[in-house]
């Protein structure tokens, strides 16, 4: 019988961390580093190369246009950015990684949801809004007051956040890191949004504000 006791111990123990397993959607969901460009990790993409992509010494590349395979959008990112998609229980997204920052704890990068009614975890657009920008003490989270602002003639809501993580998820050595994250969130429709996402660090983050408004403009 021990065979068979072993065998389903080690069943029960995958099935309960697939069930635990935190779901890659911001605001508050962390996935391991490895799977989670959000939490500053690499994605597990086919077509991933990491020689690719953008550099510091080369900002002067200028930008280009990217759309996304889907037909989701189309918009400006600076040169060298590789970006792929991803099905989410929310809906559609789409990741733009740049460069490493912090000594590769994090990348900047852009992250694109679509959020649909009727998707598991749905909560309405300002329910969003409210919980991206709440206070946390363990995070030492800030955030400012949303604008009104315009993306592709449709209105939106921008707004800035400020955070801590320990970085690199899952991997040592790792560091406390300031985040800093540019959000727009756009209405599609009554009830199914938008949330773009900028993420960069408190050091750099004010070399990526004019970038950030240029994708917007684009988008």
């Amino acid at each position: 019988m021990k065979p068979l006791f072993i065998a389903l111990c080690f069943a029960a123990s995958s099935a309960f961390a697939q069930m635990q397993a935190p779901v890659p959607i911001f605001p508050n969901g962390v996935a391991p580093a490895a799977q989670d460009p959000e939490a500053g990790g690499t994605p597990a993409a086919a077509d991933w190369d990491p020689s690719r992509l953008w550099s510091l010494e080369a900002q002067d590349r200028g930008h280009e246009e990217y759309a996304a395979p889907s037909g989701l959008f189309t918009a400006q990112i600076p040169s060298g950015w590789r970006g792929y998609e991803a099905v989410t229980p929310r809906g559609q997204a789409v990741h733009l990684l740049g460069p490493e920052l912090v000594g590769g704890a994090v990348r900047a990068a852009y992250h694109v949801h679509v959020i649909e009614k009727g998707k598991a975890g749905y909560v309405p657009i300002n329910e969003f809004m409210n919980k991206a920008r709440e206070r946390a003490k363990t995070l030492n989270r800030q955030a400012t007051a949303p604008a009104s602002w315009r993306v592709d003639k449709k209105p939106g809501r921008v707004f800035e956040v400020r955070e801590e993580r320990l970085l690199p998820i899952g991997r040592l050595p790792a560091q406390t890191v300031t985040l800093h994250h540019f959000y727009a969130l756009v209405a599609l429709g009554r009830e199914d949004y938008i949330v773009i996402k900028l993420s960069t660090t408190e050091e750099t983050y004010l070399d990526y504000r004019e970038e950030f408004q240029r994708f917007l403009k684009t988008f």
